[in-house]
């Protein structure tokens, strides 16, 4: 049995990838929303998780503020 005969054949060229998107685009308009709510509500919240390994310093920021480990992860885990 040769490879050409075990595989279905394509009707018409390959389409380019902008065809494929516009095609698929209400495809895409469903899931937009379920994306950005994902982003707001799952991913940014983590940006204020990242803090509690900080001595936090609101003058000096995230990126300069010293980091201090899990020092403050007692505090953490008895408010959750």
């Amino acid at each position: 049995m040769d490879s050409a005969e075990r595989l279905p054949s394509r009707s018409g060229a390959k389409k380019s990838l902008w065809t494929r998107l516009v095609q698929d685009m209400r495809k895409y308009i469903v899931v937009l929303p379920v994306v950005v709510w994902l982003i707001l509500f799952c991913y940014k919240p983590m940006y204020g998780v990242v803090i509690a390994f900080f001595n936090f310093n609101a003058r000096k920021g995230i990126d300069e503020s010293p980091r201090v480990g899990i020092y403050h992860l007692p505090c953490i885990l008895v408010v959750v």
